[in-house]
């Protein structure tokens, strides 16, 4: 089959010429509209339902709202997780779906049962779906600056500046923060009130009612037709002071006469500050699936567009652009990339001595990543860091199979000059043809497993799954196809075919490179003749270049004596091991035995000395050898240097938004001292969106810093981020250091701002934080445990009316009626709205301040009773002060607190596994203990469980113990069918894949130590920061290197088998001179592809840009194990001829 379609393929060159550039050119055109950002988008698919219920406290919103909302969506089918929030005044819903569901459908269906909820909420609660958003959609937040007040800067952003947002294409929401909304604030005198014999009802009453327009359809006259309206809106505070409110003695009570009207700010529950006070700005939130990069780009154009219309001196700046992280990001591996596809040709060519045969070999790197580009356009899978990941990865694997076909090609063009150019071709392509294809097998299916990884963790590694497949499989298919007509196109034997390829590239090459000089080159100052003789210059150069590589002939002497010098150390040793195969086998055995220390800690074999009472920590030798081997630490993924830092402390529960303000602001001003910062700016409370339910007191600072080339010699981000620990460290505030980008990730998992949390469940808010405060006690003492703080529920102050019934009904006053007053005249009451243009300002009523500023003022609130007298509400009710929940959380309609961390010097799945056996053991010490000596003292139905990244690392590590074996047999599979017997695999196997699993680890382990030589050298632009852990990223790394270490055995196996069948060796010694005939023969492309592929992934490991610390980790694995897979063109062939040598064992 591959000969046939390797022959038709030389049979017919420029339909396979026409057909690759076609598909070359659809590549090109996906790789400029394939949406581009930093990161997948790796939140939970999930809906937002946001319901605003005004003055409602956070227990009213539970019951009411929250509770029976949550219960109610459940039922949605595909739903996986209902998440509650119940604030002061707002609720929280989210819906998570399960990834198979579609976003807008899911929408839909959670519309659909909004609309079908009848009476189940109460009527002035309205629930409402938040934005076709991802909580990472929030690409954009920008100040609004001017000489203004922040009420008019905020009426800016509110009625210009988002306006002129909101309309771009992929924008899902601008939301605005900071500022003051201006409102007309009515505020009446109860004295008035009561002398008037009015109530506060009356008041809104009238005021509602004087503010209308009606239309009264048409009237004709004199043949025209005029439209009838009567006009009775407000327009401003002159108009409200005539409002009349009532008549006493044929006397207007006008609302002037009763009240002082002023324009002033509206009640808030969020702030907006840089260090040098309180600003006003937004938020612009990307839809879901939108290019980041073009909206942004929309964004900034939009904003240059409506700038002259903006008051003078206000300005809209930018405080964090996530461009900046997406654009430098694709840079730091498009440029890796690059490096990698220059260093491979470098390398191929070294290896042919033949630079139109490197050509060749090279152009399936640039051309299988656009065969990629163009499958991922197909497919709707975005550019960003993981996928250029999986491009990166596979680079040096992408060679091989081009390495090989090409290698070949030349050895039997040397070897069969008596053939056909054609047929040689056609049988070189084919000999080697079924090791390619069981290669490309095996590396495509032992990326399976990331393909079945779930929630975050597949979300995040199945876009560098499917890249790596789609690259390797158009490596594949261009090996196969393509290569072969290259070569027989340009690698002619003939003089005369020659001589007309030498004239032809001569031409074109000189010409397009000379017409691109004469287009391209120079400002538009130059002169006409400087550009033409440049033109010339470049023509006459490139036309010589190409005539010479054209002209280029192959010369196998060069190639044998790279051949031989491999050969010459290569034949002796493996012959050594032929002969000495038990002496041999001892190194690859230590290798795999330091490798799994590497990996358990030297502490775990070194522990029978301990339990003999031998003290390994004081003898030098065993301290030092668990020194060196420590173990390897688990975490989910390594954090990504965003380039900025987001700093999020919280207040007590008590604080108010003025106090939240106020530390923002000094908190700011420490961090400006920092020589490394360029920008802060804070927000305190939440923004205008269902995205943010942030409350008053807490606080999200983004910090940008100054380009790194402006910092401090030798200043790290760590050293940055210590002192700005340092300088904003305050007594009573619980904070917590993450960066933009990985906040959202950490909050949308579990609705906690730390990577770690212990989550409590029960069925009272009050038993949970006691139980909360219990466990952080414990945990603040774990070594390693940072940012340890429980998460405070309670303890918040109300004021609290309790209306005594038989009191009301004695004077004849309603609940609804007390209720109602009492909310008008402390809370205010929005009584109608002013239009103005564009713009749309509330009437607030409510009483004066001087007469509901102290808690004895309240009580003096009248009432109006069914006779029309008016009487204190302190006659039908009691105040009080009492303490009440500040924030009430849920999981699926059960009530939840948490107890937040960090990991700080350790790696975080040994941190929760220490935390969680502490817990559960003192736990089971206490049982027998009563509940008031227990440290942790857990009721019935109370429970805890540990969610944040190491939720998502169990779930993947649960997935991979599954998954990883049933793909290794898979390979096992594969390997079987090509060589129709058990043996082999398992002697492949057993010589690659614990070596090279044994090799990552091992590199893995001295990598730090390395990084730090290679700073100091200045080869590296920054130190090690710590321990490489097994993360995510790594496993994946090991993953690659499953499906590659098995490619050498493959091809060393399939030519001694191809020898052995042919020659028919009779004795030992004959057998061990074909397999080293087979090893001679095979080691140039062993080599080769070895080589390539470690040379390339040195970019990956050495790059310092921004994403370098996703890609790193899955690097280092694979350059470790290939080091070590060197060793498998010796095993495979000793073990193997072991094997084969059982026939002979009586000779």
């Amino acid at each position: 089959m591959i000969r046939k379609i390797v022959e038709f393929c030389l049979k017919n060159p420029p339909a396979v010429i026409m057909i690759a550039a076609l598909a070359g050119g659809t590549g090109i055109w996906a790789l400029k509209t394939t949406p581009v950002d930093a990161f997948p988008d790796i939140s939970e698919n999930q809906v937002i339902v946001s319901t605003q219920w005004a003055g409602r406290s956070p227990d009213d919103v539970q019951d009411q709202i929250t509770y029976p909302l949550s219960v109610e969506l459940q039922g949605i089918p595909g739903v996986k997780q209902v998440r509650g929030m119940s604030g002061f005044g707002f609720s929280r819903i989210y819906i998570v779906f399960e990834d198979n569901i579609d976003f807008y459908w899911a929408r839909t269906r959670v519309l659909e049962r909004l609309g079908g909820l009848g009476d189940l909420l109460p009527h002035d609660a309205l629930p409402e779906l938040g934005p076709d958003a991802t909580p990472l959609g929030q690409i954009y937040w920008y100040t609004v600056e001017g000489p203004q007040d922040l009420g008019t800067l905020r009426t800016l952003q509110d009625y210009t500046i988002r306006y002129a947002l909101q309309s771009i294409p992929g924008v899902s929401e601008v939301s605005s923060i900071g500022g003051f909304v201006m409102e007309y604030q009515v505020d009446v005198d109860p004295n008035l009130l009561f002398n008037y014999g009015l109530d506060i009802q009356q008041v809104n009453e009238a005021i509602s009612s004087s503010n209308i327009d009606v239309g009264a359809r048409t009237v004709e006259a004199s043949g025209m037709e005029y439209i009838v309206r009567g006009t009775g809106f407000l327009k401003g505070i002159e108009d409200l002071e005539q409002v009349l409110v009532a008549s006493r003695d044929g006397v207007p009570v006008l609302l002037g006469d009763i009240s002082v009207i002023s324009t002033g700010p509206g009640f808030r529950r969020g702030a907006l500050a840089d260090h040098n006070g309180e600003i006003a700005g937004g938020i612009v939130v990307m839809r879901k699936d939108a290019n980041p990069v073009r909206v942004i780009d929309a964004v900034e154009a939009r904003l240059a567009e409506i700038a002259p219309a903006l008051p003078e001196g206000v300005t809209v700046t930018p405080y964090y652009d996530r461009r900046e992280l997406v654009l430098e990001t694709v840079e730091t591996l498009s440029g890796v990339i690059a490096m990698e596809m220059l260093i491979t040709l470098i390398v191929i060519l070294i290896f042919l001595v033949h630079l139109r045969s490197s050509l060749i070999v090279t152009a399936t790197l640039p051309y299988a990543v656009l065969l990629c580009f163009a499958a991922m356009k197909v497919l709707g899978i975005s550019a960003n860091i993981m996928s250029f990941a999986g491009i990166a990865i596979a680079i040096g694997t992408l060679v091989d199979m081009g390495i090989v076909v090409t290698e070949n090609i030349h050895l039997s063009l040397a070897r069969d000059s008596f053939k056909n150019t054609l047929v040689s071709i056609r049988d070189a392509v084919a000999e080697v043809a079924p090791a390619i294809l069981t290669s490309l097998g095996t590396t495509v299916i032992s990326f399976v497993p990331v393909f079945f990884l779930s929630g975050q963790s597949g979300r995040l590694f199945i876009p560098l799954a499917w890249t790596k497949t789609l690259v390797l499989t158009a490596a594949g298919i261009v090996a196969i196809t393509i290569v072969p007509v290259l070569s027989l196109i340009f690698i002619a034997k003939e003089p005369g075919e020659r001589k007309r390829l030498r004239t032809l590239l001569a031409v074109l090459g000189a010409s397009a490179l000379a017409a691109w000089t004469a287009w391209s080159l120079g400002p538009p100052s130059w002169l006409p003749l400087q550009r033409w003789l440049l033109s010339t210059l470049v023509f006459g150069g490139s036309a010589f270049l190409f005539w010479h590589l054209a002209g280029e002939r192959l010369h196998t002497g060069k190639q044998e004596r790279i051949t031989r010098f491999i050969t010459s150390i290569y034949e002796p040793v493996l012959r050594w091991c032929l002969t000495h195969r038990r002496t041999f086998l001892v190194m690859p055995v230590l290798i795999i035995f330091l490798g799994l220390v590497s990996v358990t800690g030297a502490k775990v074999f070194l522990s029978p000395l301990d339990s003999i009472g031998f003290n390994t920590d004081e003898f030098r030798l065993t301290a030092l050898i668990k020194g060196a081997f420590p173990g390897i630490g688990s975490e989910f993924m390594p954090p990504l240097d965003e380039g900025s830092f987001l700093f999020m402390p919280s207040l007590l529960n008590q604080a108010s938004l003025g106090k939240a303000v106020e530390t923002m602001i000094a908190q700011n001003r420490m961090m400006v001292t920092v020589p490394e910062v360029d920008r802060v700016v804070g927000k305190a409370g939440r923004a205008d969106s269902p995205l943010d339910p942030a409350p008053v007191g807490m606080i999200e600072t983004v910090i940008t810093l100054v380009p790194e080339d402006q910092w401090r010699e030798g200043v790290t981000s760590a050293d940055i981020l210590n002192e700005l620990r340092a300088a904003t460290s305050m007594p009573g505030i619980a904070p917590s250091w993450l960066q933009p980008i990985e906040t959202r990730i950490v909050m949308l998992q579990s609705g906690i701002r730390t990577n770690i949390g212990c989550e409590i469940h029960g069925s009272d808010y009050l038993e949970i934080e006691r139980i909360a405060l219990e466990i952080e006690k414990i945990l603040v003492g774990i070594p390693g445990a940072a940012d340890v703080s429980a998460l405070r529920t309670g303890r918040r102050p109300y004021i609290e009316f309790s209306v005594d019934r038989e009191a009301a009904a004695r004077y004849g006053v309603s609940i609804e009626l007390v209720q109602r007053t009492i909310a008008a005249a402390v809370g205010g009451i929005k009584s109608t709205t002013v239009l103005s243009g564009r713009e749309r300002t509330d009437v607030r009523l409510r009483y004066a301040r001087d007469f509901r500023n102290e808690i004895s003022d309240l009580g003096r609130i009248f009432v109006r009773t069914m006779s029309g007298s008016m009487i204190p509400v302190s006659l039908v009710a009691s105040i009080e002060t009492v303490t009440g929940p500040a924030m009430i959380r849920s999981v699926n309609g059960e009530l939840v607190g948490y107890v937040m961390l960090s990991a700080d010097g350790r790696d975080e799945g040994g941190l929760v596994e220490e935390a969680d056996e502490i817990l559960r053991d003192i736990i089971s010490l206490e049982a027998s203990l009563s509940p008031e000596e227990r440290t942790i003292s857990l009721p019935d139905g109370y429970y805890f469980r540990w969610v944040g990244s190491y939720l998502n690392q169990m779930e993947a590590k649960k997935r991979f113990s599954l998954l990883i074996p049933i793909c290794l047999a898979a390979i096992f599979g594969i390997m079987y069918m090509q060589f129709r017997t058990v043996a082999v695999p398992v002697i492949i196997f057993l010589g690659a894949v614990p070596l090279a699993i044994a090799g990552g680890f091992l590199f893995i382990q001295i990598w730090p130590f390395l990084q730090n030589h290679l700073y100091q050298a200045g080869i590296m632009a920054s130190p090690s920061f710590g321990p490489i852990y097994l993360t995510v990223a790594v496993v994946v790394g090991f993953i690659a290197l499953l499906g590659i270490c098995v490619d050498d055995g493959v091809l060393m196996t399939t030519y001694i088998n191809q020898l052995v069948k042919k020659e028919k060796p009779s004795s030992k010694s004959e057998l061990r001179e074909l397999v080293l005939i087979a090893g001679k023969r095979r080691i140039r492309p062993a080599v080769m592809t070895t080589v390539t592929t470690l040379i390339a992934l040195i970019p990956v490991i050495l790059v310092s840009g921004r994403g370098s610390e996703l890609s790193r980790p899955m690097a280092l694995p694979v350059f470790g194990g290939m080091l070590i897979e060197f060793m498998t063109m010796l095993i495979v062939p000793v073990a193997y001829s072991w094997w084969l040598e059982r026939k002979f064992r009586g000779t």
